[in-house]
């Protein structure tokens, strides 16, 4: 077992390269000075476009409601019900979607297979054992035929995607044992002929952090590095170009032949990253002492700062890149609101807003779809009527506004939603499925 070496071969202390700080946000409502500007409450007046995307190409949206699944019509907002489970057997995490079918994981620990036009459970297979605990189950990453989820005890398996057959299996645990510890597992990430899946210190806080690279056929263990005692994994990690990105209270930069390591970016705490070219955004604590988060981008290559704004109370959510834009989420720590978590874009190049809604509060992160923006959340005056203004929503990704909400999910949902375009799958940004 070979233990990863975190010291860098050159320095990458950050020597105050930020080009963009706005002035600091109070988590109250009383104080106006908001990092980012408010827009008004009324549908933004600006048809300037900053996306290219076309909403049409949109089909429908998967989302659910406890033990049901959904889908929701993208050009209308109305949801069609696709199949219930059984009582008390709720959804977990983010769906999956390939050739008409819903992959889904639930708290009974399986993963189970919808057909989409009849309606029908394909199958349903459990992750070694059925269980009544949801802990550590991750969200199925479908690809090349093949579903790859993880589940209780920390237990990772590879399933048949079109028969849901158990082909191997893979516990986290450092002995190897099915039924203890209660390890908590990343969503396994699929690359060439091998998986990822980064374990969590285990609940009883006996065993470090581990990333375990397996054989994507067999299920084999390649190899497995320990990380240091006070590294916590809470994100799901991303390979780009050869290079494997881990966020955790550090960011790091990995090669993906030689596992060493390229750079690291410091930090208290750090969400799930986007890159899109050489820009990697992430949104996290600064190495400093405050009360606040901040939206960071940095050179992908290097770990160079390139800006960073304040994003109000200690948020830590998943930003998203499209084209040249960012979206992202700001906290007001309002007491007062349902939500307190606002959604706004920002420029890529430097950090200057493009808009803010401070009248739209939501609780997932930005799901980008050809040119829409897709949340459960609480538009605070989309309607006289204040039980039709909470539920899953679309909005313009170019100006904010909202072009439709769907109130009958105004009590929440067990997902993030997941948009299937004419011409691709489209989640959050730590989505990994998608064939």
């Amino acid at each position: 077992m070979k233990i990863l070496n975190f010291s860098l071969p050159y320095s990458t202390k950050i020597l105050g390269l930020i080009l963009l700080i706005i002035a600091c946000i109070s988590c109250s409502e009383e104080n106006d000075d908001d990092i980012l500007e408010a827009d008004d409450n009324e549908q933004i007046e600006n048809d300037n476009l900053i996306v290219s995307g076309k909403p049409e190409n949109n089909d429908f949206i998967v989302t659910a409601s406890y033990e049901s699944l959904f889908t929701v019509d993208a050009k209308t907002g109305q949801e069609t019900l696709v199949y219930t489970f059984s009582d008390q057997t709720d959804i977990e995490k983010l769906a999956d979607y390939d050739e008409g079918n819903l992959f889904v994981t639930t708290d009974d620990n399986s993963v189970n297979a919808i057909n989409l036009a009849n309606k029908n459970l394909l199958w349903s297979t459990p992750m070694l054992n059925y269980d009544t605990s949801s802990y550590g189950i991750t969200p199925p990453a479908c690809v090349d035929g093949k579903c790859y989820a993880s589940g209780t005890y920390g237990v990772v398996v590879a399933l048949d995607q079109n028969t849901g057959e158990l082909l191997w299996y893979y516990s986290t645990h450092p002995n190897g044992d099915l039924d203890n510890g209660l390890n908590e597992n990343r969503t396994p990430v699929v690359h060439d002929d091998r998986v990822f899946v980064m374990s969590e210190e285990s609940f009883y806080g006996y065993f470090p952090t581990y990333l375990h690279i397996l054989d994507k056929e067999t299920g084999q263990l390649l190899q497995k590095i320990e990380f240091p005692e006070d590294i916590e994994v809470i994100n799901e990690p991303l390979i780009v170009n050869d290079i494997l990105y881990i966020s955790a209270k550090n960011l790091y930069a990995i090669d993906l032949q030689s596992l060493e390591v390229i750079w690291i970016f410091e930090a208290e705490k750090l969400g799930d990253i986007n890159i899109l070219n050489n820009s990697l955004v992430v949104q996290g604590e600064p190495m400093r002492d405050t009360v606040y988060s901040s939206l960071f981008c940095l050179d992908s290559q290097t770990g160079e700062l390139q800006w960073e704004i304040e994003t109000g109370f200690k948020a830590i959510w998943s930003p998203i890149i499209v084209e040249n834009v960012v979206y992202g989420l700001y906290d007001k720590g309002s007491s007062l609101s349902f939500y307190d978590l606002r959604p706004y874009a920002v420029s890529l190049s430097n950090g200057e807003q493009l808009w803010f809604r401070d009248d739209i509060s939501v609780d997932n992160s930005p799901v980008y779809a050809y040119g829409q923006l897709f949340y459960h959340g609480h538009a605070i005056n989309y309607t006289d009527e204040t039980k039709n203004n909470s539920g899953l929503m679309a909005l313009n990704a170019n100006n904010g506004n909202i072009d439709w909400l769907n109130p009958a999910y105004r009590f929440g949902t067990s997902m993030a939603p997941l948009v299937v375009g004419q011409n691709g799958v489209f989640g959050p940004s730590y989505y990994r499925g998608g064939n």
